[in-house]
């Protein structure tokens, strides 16, 4: 039996978009938004070496949505597929994941680049982005099969 946990967050984004409009819909559509992801002091010390990394993975909450459906029609489709299927932001535990490049750090905070979140996301935890270690071959990608060219510039609407 899977028992029921809290998450506290160890920090928020300080970021460019305010609203879910016109938010990029993924990392990989931002080249020169810069923004910060701000640690509260009692996690500063696990800022340590971060400035020697290029790439983070931020783990964050999508906390905008008060709800969640299990099934949507996703930004490049027109046909409803489940939520597990998509990158929809109307999770049940509302949970995202970014990657950002790293352009500063200073004592509480990482100035990055490619953000995707909206400013005062929660942050739940920051990991290294290590390449060698996510490599994947082989892969299908289902649905999305012939829909990722037009990922690029694709930006939030009030879809979700």
């Amino acid at each position: 039996m899977v028992e029921n946990f809290n998450l506290e967050p160890i920090g928020y984004v300080v970021s460019p978009y305010e609203t879910k409009e016109g938010t990029p819909v993924q990392h990989s559509n931002v080249d020169v938004e810069q923004g910060k992801l701000v640690v509260y002091d009692k996690y500063i010390d696990g800022l340590k070496d971060i400035d020697g990394l290029s790439h983070l993975m931020v783990l964050f909450r999508f906390n905008r949505h008060e709800d969640y459906a299990l099934e949507c029609v996703p930004y490049l489709d027109t046909e409803k597929r489940g939520i597990f299927s998509t990158r929809s932001p109307k999770r049940p535990n509302q949970i995202g994941l970014s990657i950002v490049k790293v352009t500063s750090v200073t004592e509480n905070s990482i100035g990055v680049s490619g953000l995707d979140m909206l400013n005062n996301t929660p942050i739940i935890d920051i990991k290294p982005y290590l390449p060698s270690l996510n490599p994947v071959e082989d892969v299908r990608v289902g649905w999305y099969e012939g829909k990722l060219d037009n990922f690029k510039t694709q930006r939030a609407d009030t879809s979700f």
